[in-house]
């Protein structure tokens, strides 16, 4: 008997060694044959969760195949210049995913493309300096720019935006004024939440993080509103209720107090800033917009879309600020006659996107230079 147990928990035990070891292989196989090889983000105490600093990584997916290196800040691009401010010109560029363009090799996005136009052009130094991480929003750029960036002391600041994901509600890790119009008054860092088991099995393995992704999609769920159905802060905001619904929580108030914190901390340093608004694809191409149009028609009407109304409100809310905005669409609607200006699977702006946004900020600030 006691023969016959020792044999069964042997039997278990290799049973479970070699689920194990099978785990790792198959975790090696997906991170060198699938994984578009992405690293997890690192807490920085001052501005939160950014790259890990000093490294470098290739992201591969179907689209396109880039090499990712950080600064010492976890910044993609390189390390600020030490070079006294009167040898040329600094330029700054604070935002997202759009900046941070993973998707693209260092030297065709559309922050260095500005800086060697310019540099061309004045026939001097340019120096370029990026804050810009995926997932950021005004709130998060206001901190790159208040805890690094002022002390690049930059003449020219460009804030890109991207509004399907930076209109914030009025309550958050931030304090506004009670006077009109909103003023930033304190801002914070919220700290990390606890990593447990859960957390730390995720981090560690993307056929995990994978799996519970599918498993969280395949919940049951019965939306109530067009809201529901659509995401906020995805097509919700193309659409009229959306939009409606924005101006009423305030959100372009709030991203509007933002551009102007910034703006104000640029201009007492007798620097300029310029407000960038990136268009979705959604709005720019229309056989993307009918796509997703088609696919949502049974449960939102088509008379309820406004693809054009969220920048255009973006941009009253801005000028209402006095505050310089550049609006691109007309390039972009011109160019995406000839092709995509986006990648598909990932809609983030191909090379010949980042090379028109490159072209008219290029313009925009040569234009306005004494």
């Amino acid at each position: 008997m006691i023969e016959r147990m020792r044999r069964i928990l042997g039997n278990i035990a290799l049973a479970l060694i070699v689920f194990i070891i099978m785990l790792f292989l198959a975790e090696g196989a997906w991170r060198l044959l699938i994984s578009r090889g992405d690293l997890a983000r690192h807490f920085d105490p001052e501005i939160g969760r950014v790259n890990p600093p000093n490294t470098t990584w290739t992201i591969r997916t179907p689209e396109y195949v880039t090499t990712m290196r950080t600064n010492s800040r976890g910044f993609r691009g390189a390390e600020f210049s030490n070079a006294p401010k009167n040898d040329g010109m600094r330029i700054l560029f604070l935002g997202d995913s759009f900046v941070e363009a993973k998707q693209i090799p260092l030297e065709t996005r559309f922050a260095e493309r500005t800086a060697a136009l310019l540099a061309k052009k004045l026939q001097k130094p340019v120096f370029l300096q990026t804050l810009a991480i995926g997932g950021a929003e005004p709130a998060r750029e206001f901190l790159f720019y208040d805890r690094i960036g002022v002390s690049f002391h930059p003449d020219i600041v460009v804030q890109v935006f991207f509004l399907e994901n930076d209109l914030l509600p009025t309550a958050g890790a931030y304090l506004f004024s009670d006077t009109e119009p909103l003023r930033v008054e304190d801002i914070w860092l919220n700290p990390p939440a606890p990593c447990f088991l859960k957390c730390q099995l995720l981090k560690r393995s993307e056929i995990a993080l994978r799996l519970y992704q599918v498993l969280r999609s395949m919940r049951v769920e019965s939306p109530r509103s067009t809201r529901a159905l659509l995401g906020e802060g995805e097509f919700y905001w193309y659409t009229k209720e959306g939009q409606e619904a924005a101006i009423q929580e305030r959100r372009f108030d709030v991203l509007a107090a933002f551009a102007d914190a910034v703006r104000s901390r640029v201009e007492s340093q007798e620097g300029k800033y310029i407000a960038v608004l990136i268009p979705g694809a959604f709005e720019i191409h229309p056989s993307w917009r009918k796509e997703i149009i088609v696919s949502f028609e049974d449960i939102v009407p088509r008379e309820v879309w406004n693809p054009s109304g969220l920048l255009d409100l973006g941009i009253i809310a801005l000028k209402k600020r006095g505050i310089n905005v550049l609006d691109i669409r007309p390039e972009f609607h011109a160019a995406a006659e000839k092709g995509f200006l986006y990648y598909k699977l990932d809609p983030h702006l191909n090379p010949e996107g980042h090379k028109i946004v490159a072209e008219r900020i290029f313009q925009e600030v040569f234009g306005n230079l004494p």
